[in-house]
């Protein structure tokens, strides 16, 4: 295993903040790289909250884009 084993805390906190920020965002709070953020969110089934995907924040609204 490289780095630092995930703890339940990480898990709890993943749990709560990953549907509703970005990644990298939660990575950081956890002194995680992204990857983890992304394989833990995926081994709980995590997805993103509808009310993130259509926010800002999301970058899925960018005007320049014409989405």
């Amino acid at each position: 295993m490289n780095g630092r084993p995930i703890s339940s805390l990480d898990v709890i906190l993943v749990r709560a903040l990953y549907p509703h920020l970005q990644t990298r965002r939660v990575a950081r709070f956890l002194h995680r790289s992204t990857q983890t953020v992304y394989r833990l969110s995926t081994l709980l089934h995590l997805k993103k909250s509808e009310i993130f995907r259509n926010s800002p924040e999301s970058g899925r609204m960018r005007g320049d884009r014409g989405i």
